[in-house]
């Protein structure tokens, strides 16, 4: 279990919990508990069910790397002639610059899509003060192209945020893509040598009608799971906080 404690515009004390066990969660001290990846429903809370796909990083190399999709593979084994370069920082080695540069990439990328979307950068840097985060890029001679961030407890890592950089070339888009599966490789071995057991591609709309993300995630492996993220009440205020959070909704 790993999290980081903040106050609300309320003056509460909000904590966010990741790989909590069962019950594992009430030694924190909080108004009220966002738990992340829980195993089960808790009754009062807000409960909602989120699927992902889950590799075993306890298989050996060979069979996590022969359970990837073919074309997959041969990408990746492409890129590794490429020579495209792995940057792989822990919370500690993450500086100002490749924090701005991936705020940078990861707005322009949604901005690029059409959607309003931004890098929610006070949560981010509370998973990097707290030693939850590990930032990782892959780049060419030019520039950073792919880069994953995953927030993690030194057992299980989950993947958070990802982001490319936007090219109209199709070769340039062609080899973000092979970078984007390249790096997604290197960052299984890299948490394997790490003695981590679980590797979580960061959920998934839909099993039976995937979109391009989920398909992109299903060919690399990984075996089906469902978990709840929990808006949870803990004491008299935070109770009554999340029933009012539970009417609105």
């Amino acid at each position: 279990m790993k999290y980081y404690i903040w106050k609300n515009k309320l003056h509460l004390k909000s904590a966010r919990v990741w790989f909590s066990n069962i019950d594992e969660y009430k030694t924190i001290k909080a108004d009220i508990i966002h738990l992340s990846g829980y195993p089960k429903t808790i009754k009062g809370a807000i409960c909602h069910q989120q699927n992902s796909l889950m590799i075993d990083l306890k298989q050996t190399e060979d069979e996590i790397f022969n359970k990837i999709n073919k074309t997959v593979r041969y990408e990746i084994n492409r890129s590794i002639k490429e020579n495209l370069h792995v940057t792989i920082l822990s919370s500690k080695e993450i500086t100002t610059d490749i924090k701005e540069k991936f705020q940078i990439c990861y707005n322009k990328m949604y901005e690029d899509k059409g959607i309003d979307c931004h890098l929610p950068i006070n949560e981010f840097n509370k998973y990097i003060d707290s030693n939850m985060l590990v930032l990782t890029y892959a780049s060419d001679e030019e520039e950073n192209l792919v880069y994953h961030a995953y927030v993690h407890d030194g057992k299980t890592t989950r993947l958070l945020y990802s982001c490319s950089t936007f090219r109209e070339d199709d070769t340039k888009k062609a080899l973000i893509g092979r970078a984007n599966k390249f790096l997604h490789w290197e960052d299984i071995k890299y948490f394997k040598n790490n003695s981590y057991e679980k590797y979580d591609l960061g959920g998934i709309v839909s099993y039976d009608n995937p979109n391009g993300i989920d398909k992109f995630k299903i060919n690399l492996g990984g075996e089906k799971i469902s978990y709840y993220n929990i808006i949870l009440g803990n004491g008299l205020l935070g109770k009554l906080l999340v029933i009012i959070m539970k009417l609105k909704r």
